[in-house]
């Protein structure tokens, strides 16, 4: 027989393996040793997965049952403030929505969906898809592809790929590969072999013009949206003592973790800016990159300098669903990306991220009514300014000036801020998702 003995052999293997050698022909020979290596996989894959087949059995006959109308199956591992509007939006129209997730949502997902379980690794959430037989599953990622591969290889429905912020293109492929190995190849995977496509910027049309990504399914552009709730409307400035009041929440580097000089910290700097000129300058961190008990040491330059200065304010996290209300108090909103602030690049990102993505706090900040300073970024600017909300941040940090803020802040702008809430709504924009799930 081919193949030579190993240390781990037996001697009945040892001896079996002679007499066979000595008593058949080759051919007989070559033929029992396939049949014994195809046996000996079958084994270990009875043996070893047997939760993995029986979960993708029970995929493959969950897609042949008839759909459940008006159900969609979410499934994130770790649902934000994009998973809560759509699930709000969708409860809205009428719809039940499924949440299945890995790590806890940063909202309570209990408000929006008619159930909610938790997964532990992507087999484990394929077995509790299968028990739902919904319009489509809509599967949502970032950065990391395993679930998403998973349910596109063994489709137990139709599934609906949301890419929140696509590698493709947009990070560097250096970058990727250390950090993130075999994640742009699962990506691929997806965005190729998905039914359908949830875009929330225009990030997977760069991969198909300029990298040559085939989709096979549908796509629909569907921005992250606003929640437009009723008890939040837009006013002037919010301080009864005419203070002016500057926000920014959601992901930020923590200087003392970075390099020297790496240009993604910028925050302290920030602060320090606004401060100087007598402007307060809230932070609100994302409550799902920091431990429960670690917030001051995490953020223990923010926790000096808050105590510090009387225009600086460090806010615990707040939930996604909640964060319009808390931020409404607040005059403006800041966003700018790292590149523009002082022209280095990012260790991560590559130049074409910063006109093709899309920032979901742009919708929360104009969901509070709060006009926003940010950057020129071709697709955010676009966004924000098209109804006039927006202020050039290179302009307001090149000179900060209290008085020019505030005057800034006007009825003309209250009603810009009212129209672009209403465009911008989910409720109003949610039919077309409904009507790309039954397309599917």
């Amino acid at each position: 027989m081919n193949g030579s003995m190993t240390a781990n052999d037996s001697k009945a293997v040892r001896w079996f393996r002679g007499m066979v050698r000595r008593v058949l022909p080759a051919p007989m020979r070559r033929g029992l040793w396939a049949g014994w290596v195809r046996s000996r996989v079958l084994f270990m894959r009875v043996g070893l997965q047997p939760l993995r087949i029986k979960t993708i059995k029970l995929a493959r006959t969950a897609a042949r049952c008839p759909r459940t109308p008006r159900q969609v199956v979410f499934v994130s591992d770790l649902p934000r403030s994009r998973e809560a509007k759509l699930a709000y939006g969708l409860q809205q129209a009428g719809w039940q929505v499924v949440m299945l997730h890995c790590n806890a949502p940063t909202f309570d997902a209990n408000k929006y969906c008619v159930e909610v379980q938790q997964y532990r690794n992507r087999w484990e959430a394929l077995l509790l898809a299968a028990r739902y037989t919904p319009v489509v599953y809509h599967v949502f990622s970032c950065w990391k592809f395993d679930v998403a591969a998973t349910f596109i290889r063994y489709k137990p429905g139709k599934i609906v790929f949301d890419d929140y912020d696509v590698m493709a293109g947009m990070v560097k492929e250096d970058f990727a590969r250390k950090h993130y190995p075999g994640q742009i190849e699962l990506e691929r995977f997806c965005l190729e072999n998905a039914d359908g496509l949830c875009c929330r910027s225009l990030e997977t049309q760069y991969a198909k013009c300029y990298m040559g990504y085939k989709y096979r399914g549908k796509r629909i552009f569907f921005l992250d949206c606003c929640w437009d709730f009723a008890d939040v409307s837009p006013s002037g400035v919010k301080s009864p003592d005419g203070e002016i009041h500057v926000i920014y929440c959601g992901n930020f580097a923590v200087e003392k973790y970075l390099p020297e000089n790496d240009p993604k910290g910028y925050q302290l700097w920030l602060v320090q800016s606004f401060a100087k000129q007598g402007i307060h300058y809230h932070l609100y961190p994302p409550h799902y990159k920091v431990r429960r008990g670690d917030f001051e040491e995490k953020f223990s330059e923010y926790v000096t300098l808050a105590e510090r200065t009387p225009f600086f304010h460090l806010h615990r996290s707040i939930a996604s669903d909640n964060l319009v209300r808390e931020i409404a108090q607040y005059d403006f909103g800041i966003l700018i990306l790292s590149r523009k602030i002082n022209g280095v690049e990012t260790e991560a990102y590559a130049i074409t991220k910063y006109d093709y993505a899309v920032s979901n706090k742009i919708f929360d900040y104009l969901d509070a009514g709060l006009l926003i300073i940010m950057g020129q970024d071709m697709f955010l600017h676009f966004i924000a300014s098209r109804y006039g909300t927006s202020i050039d941040a290179k302009t307001v940090l090149m000179a900060i000036d209290k008085k020019a803020l505030r005057k800034a802040i006007s009825p003309a702008m209250k009603a810009r801020v009212a129209a672009v809430k209403f465009a911008y709504s989910i409720r109003r924009n949610v039919g077309r998702l409904v009507d790309f799930y039954l397309a599917l």
